[in-house]
């Protein structure tokens, strides 16, 4: 399990165009990069918001192009998760 997060954390920083424009509850920020959890067993983004940056699954981010080509790769991953 802990190689597959890998390999999702490793393909979403490589297909999304990062820094990039998201919406985190509603909200506009910037999601500036990826990371795996302490555990590895879960994706983060790293969204800055201001002068803030907070970490969330990156899972719960809704990008602002939700037509652009890298979307579909969060879209698969949230398949993956079986959301």
């Amino acid at each position: 399990e802990y190689e597959q997060f890998c390999g999702w954390a490793c393909t979403l920083e490589e297909k999304l165009s990062l820094p990039l424009s998201c919406l985190v509850l509603g909200e506009e920020a910037i999601l500036t990069n990826i990371e795996q959890d302490e555990n590895g067993t879960s994706i983060v983004g790293v969204i800055k918001k201001g002068k803030h940056k907070i970490r969330i699954p990156i899972q719960d981010i809704d990008l602002k192009d939700k037509k652009a080509k890298y979307a579909e790769w969060l879209d698969a991953y949230r398949h993956w998760l079986g959301q």
